[in-house]
């Protein structure tokens, strides 16, 4: 979706408010898109509006209950807010979504043992 697509670049020039709108019009045109509600969730994740976020993340998981990658922003937003144990189910459910993440979690743990 072109909006979509455009809240992405968006959000890559650090202009996040215009991002948002775009996520919103887009969400609004088409709102069973979980790339939307994943790219706002994302936006709003940078600007510590975590409870936002997951909102987002959810949104998209109910329209793409496979989609891996927001398991994986909602455990990272859900860790900001101290909710661990919670974040540690979503990283277990994209684990189980896509094996191939875990090596990602795993080289990052390296990293930052090192």
């Amino acid at each position: 979706m072109a909006i979509s697509n455009k809240g992405y670049a968006l959000a890559e020039l650090r202009k996040y408010a215009d991002a948002i709108s775009c996520f919103d019009k887009a969400i609004e045109i088409k709102p069973d898109h979980p790339l939307s509600f994943f790219g706002k969730g994302d936006v709003l994740g940078r600007f510590a509006k975590f409870e936002e976020a997951i909102s987002c993340f959810d949104k998209a998981i109910e329209l793409k209950p496979d989609y891996y990658e927001a398991f994986v922003n909602k455990g990272v937003s859900l860790s900001y807010i101290n909710k661990y144990k919670e974040a540690i189910s979503c990283f277990d459910k994209a684990i189980e979504i896509n094996l191939t993440i875990l090596k990602h979690f795993l080289i990052r743990v390296l990293l930052l043992t090192n």
